[in-house]
Protein backbone atom coordinates (compact mmCIF):
# COMPACT_ATOMS: atom_id res chain seq x y z
CA UNK A 1 0.00 0.00 0.00
CA UNK A 2 3.05 2.21 0.07
CA UNK A 3 2.39 2.92 -3.49
CA UNK A 4 0.14 5.39 -2.50
CA UNK A 5 1.06 9.47 -2.74
CA UNK A 6 1.72 11.24 0.75
CA UNK A 7 -1.36 12.11 2.44
CA UNK A 8 -1.70 16.22 2.69
CA UNK A 9 -4.24 17.46 5.15
CA UNK A 10 -6.72 19.35 3.64
CA UNK A 11 -6.49 23.51 3.90
CA UNK A 12 -9.49 23.89 5.88
CA UNK A 13 -8.86 20.89 8.61
CA UNK A 14 -10.35 21.55 12.07
CA UNK A 15 -9.85 18.66 14.35
CA UNK A 16 -13.17 18.38 15.81
CA UNK A 17 -13.39 17.94 19.39
CA UNK A 18 -15.06 14.32 20.75
CA UNK A 19 -18.78 15.45 21.55
CA UNK A 20 -20.38 14.40 24.90
CA UNK A 21 -22.64 12.19 22.72
CA UNK A 22 -20.43 8.91 22.24
CA UNK A 23 -22.20 6.41 20.96
CA UNK A 24 -23.08 3.34 22.58
CA UNK A 25 -22.15 0.24 20.56
CA UNK A 26 -23.93 -2.93 20.35
CA UNK A 27 -23.83 -6.34 17.90
CA UNK A 28 -26.85 -6.81 15.66
CA UNK A 29 -28.17 -9.65 17.66
CA UNK A 30 -28.39 -7.90 20.83
CA UNK A 31 -30.23 -4.89 19.47
CA UNK A 32 -32.42 -6.60 16.59
CA UNK A 33 -35.48 -6.63 18.16
CA UNK A 34 -35.54 -2.77 18.47
CA UNK A 35 -34.91 -2.24 14.48
CA UNK A 36 -37.53 -1.80 11.52
CA UNK A 37 -37.08 -5.03 9.35
CA UNK A 38 -36.07 -2.16 6.42
CA UNK A 39 -33.00 -0.23 8.54
CA UNK A 40 -32.15 -3.74 9.52
CA UNK A 41 -31.15 -4.98 6.06
CA UNK A 42 -29.11 -1.12 6.07
CA UNK A 43 -27.49 -1.68 8.98
CA UNK A 44 -26.37 -5.73 8.75
CA UNK A 45 -25.37 -5.65 5.66
CA UNK A 46 -21.93 -7.20 4.99
CA UNK A 47 -21.69 -6.32 1.30
CA UNK A 48 -20.52 -3.25 0.05
CA UNK A 49 -22.49 0.49 1.04
CA UNK A 50 -21.55 1.99 -1.88
CA UNK A 51 -22.79 -0.79 -4.27
CA UNK A 52 -26.12 -0.54 -1.93
CA UNK A 53 -26.72 3.14 -2.51
CA UNK A 54 -25.64 3.32 -6.01
CA UNK A 55 -28.53 0.25 -6.44
CA UNK A 56 -31.04 2.72 -4.23
CA UNK A 57 -30.30 5.62 -6.24
CA UNK A 58 -31.83 4.52 -9.10
CA UNK A 59 -31.15 7.73 -11.58
CA UNK A 60 -29.81 9.60 -9.44
CA UNK A 61 -26.08 10.42 -9.72
CA UNK A 62 -23.76 8.66 -6.80
CA UNK A 63 -20.57 10.33 -5.69
CA UNK A 64 -17.99 10.20 -3.26
CA UNK A 65 -17.52 13.71 -1.11
CA UNK A 66 -14.13 14.15 0.77
CA UNK A 67 -14.76 16.31 3.46
CA UNK A 68 -10.86 15.78 4.90
CA UNK A 69 -8.42 13.24 5.41
CA UNK A 70 -5.59 13.83 8.22
CA UNK A 71 -3.15 12.65 11.07
CA UNK A 72 -4.78 13.13 14.25
CA UNK A 73 -6.40 12.06 17.49
CA UNK A 74 -9.11 9.43 17.51
CA UNK A 75 -11.68 9.52 19.23
CA UNK A 76 -11.24 7.57 22.48
CA UNK A 77 -14.16 4.87 21.50
CA UNK A 78 -12.37 4.62 18.18
CA UNK A 79 -8.62 4.31 19.86
CA UNK A 80 -10.35 1.15 22.56
CA UNK A 81 -11.56 -0.59 19.21
CA UNK A 82 -8.35 -0.04 17.33
CA UNK A 83 -6.20 -1.25 20.52
CA UNK A 84 -4.15 1.91 20.50
CA UNK A 85 -2.52 3.71 23.51
CA UNK A 86 -3.63 6.79 25.12
CA UNK A 87 -2.38 9.96 23.23
CA UNK A 88 -1.67 7.54 19.55
CA UNK A 89 -2.22 8.91 16.88
CA UNK A 90 -3.98 7.64 13.69
CA UNK A 91 -4.75 8.23 10.04
CA UNK A 92 -8.71 9.77 9.79
CA UNK A 93 -10.58 9.91 6.59
CA UNK A 94 -14.27 11.59 6.62
CA UNK A 95 -15.96 11.82 3.80
CA UNK A 96 -19.91 12.08 2.83
CA UNK A 97 -21.88 9.48 -0.22
CA UNK A 98 -24.28 11.63 -1.34
CA UNK A 99 -26.72 11.08 -4.96
CA UNK A 100 -27.71 14.18 -6.51
CA UNK A 101 -25.68 16.39 -4.12
CA UNK A 102 -27.16 15.24 -0.69
CA UNK A 103 -25.37 13.42 1.62
CA UNK A 104 -26.96 9.99 2.70
CA UNK A 105 -24.04 8.37 5.05
CA UNK A 106 -21.24 10.17 6.42
CA UNK A 107 -18.31 8.24 7.32
CA UNK A 108 -15.46 8.25 9.19
CA UNK A 109 -12.24 5.55 8.92
CA UNK A 110 -9.64 5.43 11.52
CA UNK A 111 -6.52 3.36 10.45
CA UNK A 112 -3.23 3.33 13.52
CA UNK A 113 -0.11 4.88 12.33
CA UNK A 114 2.32 2.50 11.18
CA UNK A 115 6.03 4.32 11.17
CA UNK A 116 6.60 6.07 8.21
CA UNK A 117 3.60 4.60 6.25
CA UNK A 118 1.15 6.06 4.53
CA UNK A 119 -2.23 5.61 5.27
CA UNK A 120 -3.98 2.69 3.99
CA UNK A 121 -6.84 5.59 2.25
CA UNK A 122 -4.42 7.65 0.80
CA UNK A 123 -4.63 8.52 -2.72
CA UNK A 124 -7.98 7.29 -2.86
CA UNK A 125 -9.52 10.75 -2.99
CA UNK A 126 -13.11 11.41 -3.62
CA UNK A 127 -13.14 7.34 -4.76
CA UNK A 128 -15.02 4.90 -2.39
CA UNK A 129 -13.18 2.96 0.27
CA UNK A 130 -15.47 0.49 0.41
CA UNK A 131 -15.50 -0.48 -3.56
CA UNK A 132 -11.59 -0.58 -2.94
CA UNK A 133 -11.90 -2.85 0.03
CA UNK A 134 -14.12 -5.07 -1.59
CA UNK A 135 -11.77 -6.09 -4.11
CA UNK A 136 -8.78 -7.24 -1.74
CA UNK A 137 -8.94 -11.10 -1.93
CA UNK A 138 -7.19 -11.06 1.49
CA UNK A 139 -10.23 -8.39 3.19
CA UNK A 140 -11.46 -9.74 6.04
CA UNK A 141 -14.45 -7.77 8.64
CA UNK A 142 -15.19 -7.36 12.14
CA UNK A 143 -19.02 -8.39 13.31
CA UNK A 144 -20.92 -5.10 12.80
CA UNK A 145 -21.95 -2.61 15.94
CA UNK A 146 -24.45 -0.42 15.98
CA UNK A 147 -25.32 2.93 18.08
CA UNK A 148 -28.89 4.87 18.30
CA UNK A 149 -26.48 7.98 19.48
CA UNK A 150 -24.91 8.62 16.25
CA UNK A 151 -21.58 11.00 16.94
CA UNK A 152 -21.94 13.81 14.36
CA UNK A 153 -18.86 13.56 11.57
CA UNK A 154 -18.55 17.00 10.65
CA UNK A 155 -21.83 18.09 11.47
CA UNK A 156 -23.87 15.86 10.05
CA UNK A 157 -25.78 13.55 12.71
CA UNK A 158 -27.38 10.20 11.66
CA UNK A 159 -30.55 8.49 12.40
CA UNK A 160 -28.42 5.21 12.94
CA UNK A 161 -24.30 4.78 13.41
CA UNK A 162 -22.90 1.38 12.71
CA UNK A 163 -19.00 0.43 12.88
CA UNK A 164 -17.09 -2.43 11.55
CA UNK A 165 -13.35 -3.33 11.36
CA UNK A 166 -11.31 -4.44 8.17
CA UNK A 167 -8.10 -5.91 7.46
CA UNK A 168 -6.28 -5.88 4.92
CA UNK A 169 -2.46 -6.29 4.05
CA UNK A 170 -1.73 -5.62 7.45
CA UNK A 171 -3.36 -2.88 8.18
CA UNK A 172 -6.78 -2.66 10.44
CA UNK A 173 -8.75 0.04 9.41
CA UNK A 174 -12.34 1.47 11.78
CA UNK A 175 -15.10 2.53 9.45
CA UNK A 176 -17.93 4.36 10.57
CA UNK A 177 -21.19 5.02 8.78
CA UNK A 178 -23.88 7.29 9.90
CA UNK A 179 -26.76 6.30 8.07
CA UNK A 180 -28.34 10.50 7.47
CA UNK A 181 -32.32 12.04 7.45
CA UNK A 182 -32.46 12.55 3.91
CA UNK A 183 -31.41 9.23 3.10
CA UNK A 184 -34.78 8.24 5.16
CA UNK A 185 -37.12 10.17 3.65
CA UNK A 186 -35.49 9.43 0.32
CA UNK A 187 -35.95 5.90 0.61
CA UNK A 188 -39.58 6.40 3.39
CA UNK A 189 -37.52 4.87 5.87
CA UNK A 190 -38.67 5.26 9.53
CA UNK A 191 -37.19 8.38 10.05
CA UNK A 192 -36.69 7.62 13.83
CA UNK A 193 -34.42 4.91 15.49
CA UNK A 194 -36.62 2.55 17.02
Amino acid sequence: MSQHPHVTPSRCHVEPECPQSTPEWRDIPASSHAISERWLEWLASRDSLTERLMAAAGEGRFHVRLLDQYLGQPWPDEAEALGLAAGQQAWLREVALCVDEVPWVVARSVAPRVSDQQAPFAGLGENSLGSWLFQQPDLRRSPIDISRISRPIRGYRGIWQRRSLFCHGGWVMLVQESFLPAMAEALSLDPSPG
